[in-house]
């Protein structure tokens, strides 16, 4: 469930997004991200924001250069993998 803060600033990015006539798909994915992000950090769980953000923001990217879509994907997958080991590492519940 999000929190207030998230909400906020979630419609704050749809207004940008219709404001400044940006394409829906695929911005709606980073104000996602960010209004996600935000929710996680403020509960006191920065990785799993952070994880959020790596992928709303990497598929965001990929979508908008179809091309790079698999090999995009890939490097996603690794990103998240190294996000969990240093997770683990530093013992982050």
């Amino acid at each position: 469930m999000l929190g207030g803060s998230s909400i906020v600033i979630l419609l704050i990015g749809l207004a940008l997004l219709f404001m400044l006539r940006l394409p829906i798909w695929p911005m709606i994915l980073i104000v996602v991200g960010i209004s996600t992000f935000v929710n996680e950090a403020t509960r006191g769980r920065l990785y799993n924001g952070l994880s959020s953000v790596l992928w709303l923001f990497g598929l965001a990217m990929l979508f908008t250069i179809p091309r790079l879509l698999f090999p995009g994907l890939l490097i996603l997958i690794a990103l998240s993998i190294v996000l969990s080991f240093a997770r683990r590492a530093l013992r982050i519940p």
